[in-house]
């Protein structure tokens, strides 16, 4: 009968804790949902200080990932209709695990774009440290760029530290692995609930 209890107690506790993780995630995903456009919107795109291309991994050629790739075009398109006067390169400069900032550098400049048109962030190592130093810079806004999959837990993490952040969707291709990037990003939006309001991440650094 004890046995009984306690096994009854213990499914309740993980119905508690899945309800609880359930509600995070919508939480995240939804919550400044009114904040993300598309490129065919930009007459509603609030204008911001800065457009700002989250890095993603690079090819072994260096070239950029097709999800890096269609960051990087959507964001100058972006600049090029003068949303922002600042494209904001944020991600890995090789420091944790491999130099994107490099790569999404030498691409937006091949593509036109000025260099003083461009500011680097080559600490952005998780989306969290992406904002906070954007944060920490003295911006007040930005225009966050980056695939579907990603772009919600990315505004709302701007958002929550301060930001005036909205989001444009970079999805220009279907993307061979993307079951497993929404996944991954569905409870990556868990832990960027807890970074936020119970323990700040510690630089990788």
């Amino acid at each position: 009968m004890k046995f009984k209890s306690l096994f009854r107690y213990f499914i309740f506790c993980c119905f508690c804790f899945l309800g609880i993780c359930v509600g995070i995630i919508i939480d995240v995903q939804m919550h400044y949902i009114q904040n993300i456009h598309t490129v065919h919107e930009i007459s509603i795109i609030p204008k911001a200080d800065v457009i700002m291309i989250l890095g993603a991994s690079v090819k072994s050629d260096g070239d950029p990932s097709d999800a890096l790739k269609d960051r990087l075009l959507t964001g100058i398109e972006l600049l090029h209709v003068q949303l922002a006067p600042i494209l904001y390169l944020t991600g890995d400069d090789g420091g944790y695990h491999q130099d994107e900032i490099s790569v999404m550098k030498q691409f937006v400049l091949h593509q036109g774009v000025t260099s003083t048109a461009i500011r680097i962030d080559g600490e952005g190592y998780r989306t969290y440290e992406s904002c906070k130093h954007l944060k920490e810079q003295g911006m007040h806004s930005a225009i966050i760029v980056t695939q579907r999959f990603h772009i919600a837990r990315a505004v709302y993490i701007c958002n929550t530290l301060g930001l005036q952040a909205s989001g444009v969707i970079a999805d220009r291709q279907t993307y061979v692995r993307i079951l497993y990037f929404w996944v991954r990003d569905l409870v990556a939006s868990i832990k960027a609930w807890i970074d936020l309001y119970m323990y700040a991440p510690i630089s990788p650094k």
